[in-house]
């Protein structure tokens, strides 16, 4: 279900409408009959019916703040989050090792709209943002971020490799140094 206010809508409006209706169409004390004939009912609920189902609908219940990352899978050892809200204010980013967030830790709480996140072990974690002043007001979409770095014999290797060329360059710099001070 991507939009729950819609359904908040649709039972607004139709609670408003029963209210309405009972008084329009039960018959009322003194009265032998409703003020509304039988095809004027099917007629009014049709067109309440269809506008319904064709009137745009602005959600009441909907995400204020929307929570989203540079990379899903960091190797890099650094990753970005960022978040867009229509309001503002202080801001929580809370991270956890859960799905659902339970024992989560709050890691930033002000106004900015980005954090860049380094320092983390491999693993899955799990970031969410809310209101500092009323959570469940304005809670983001949980956003996950799997942190694996580059194996560290990687890293050795692309040293060495690194340090022959060096010294390759650094010999070959001295060499043709020397045969120019001969000549």
């Amino acid at each position: 279900m991507e939009n729950p206010g819609y359904f908040l809508y649709l039972f607004k409006v139709t609670s408003r409408f029963a209210r309405w209706a009972r008084f329009l169409f039960l018959p009322h004390v003194g009265y032998s009959h409703s003020p509304l004939r039988a095809s004027s009912i099917l007629l009014l609920s049709g067109f309440i019916f269809a506008a319904c189902l064709f009137s745009p609908v602005q959600a009441s219940v909907s995400p204020s703040v929307t929570l989203a990352t540079d990379t899903e899978i960091a190797t890099a050892g650094f990753f970005q989050l960022h978040w867009e809200s229509e309001h503002s204010g202080a801001w929580q980013l809370q991270e956890s090792k859960h799905a659902n967030l339970e024992d989560y830790k709050v890691i930033y709480t002000g106004p900015d709209l980005a954090r860049i996140i380094s320092g983390k072990s491999d693993g899955s974690y799990y970031y969410r943002i809310v209101a500092a002043n009323n959570p469940a007001a304005h809670m983001s979409n949980i956003v996950t971020v799997t942190v694996a770095h580059h194996p560290l014999t990687n890293a050795f290797v692309f040293f060495i490799i690194g340090a022959f060329i060096f010294l390759a360059i650094l010999v070959s710099i001295l060499k043709g140094n020397r045969n120019n001070m001969q000549a």
